[in-house]
């Protein structure tokens, strides 16, 4: 029956979200915030930064792009040569989901 169709869209609207957006987190870049941030939250995610570089300065681009996906979810780094391999081989559904993250401005 269509009027008992999922609509997501409206589903959405009901919880006052009114846009997504898909960016990868290289290319967001955060110019200022007013908001209280939770310290422990606050201090997990710099430990989380810290250890995604780590891993692109002592190790090879490969390896430790691999890492973050597997570890931290980050697929950002993953150079296309490497996601076309998973892909092709079927074996993609091994890798994490990409992180996301939810941004929810409320007033």
């Amino acid at each position: 029956n269509d009027n008992k169709r999922f609509n997501y869209r409206e589903y959405l609207e009901r919880r006052n979200i009114f846009a997504i957006i898909n960016a990868s987190e290289k290319n967001v870049t955060l110019l200022a915030h007013n908001y209280k941030i939770n310290p422990i939250l606050k201090y997990a995610y710099l430990v989380r930064e810290k250890i995604k570089n780590q891993f692109l300065e002592k190790m090879p681009l490969e390896s430790g792009a691999f890492l973050r996906v597997i570890l931290l979810g980050d697929r950002s780094e993953l150079p296309k040569r490497l996601r076309e391999s998973f892909r092709n081989s079927g074996t993609m559904h091994i890798l994490p989901a990409q992180n996301t993250k939810k941004l929810n401005y409320s007033s």
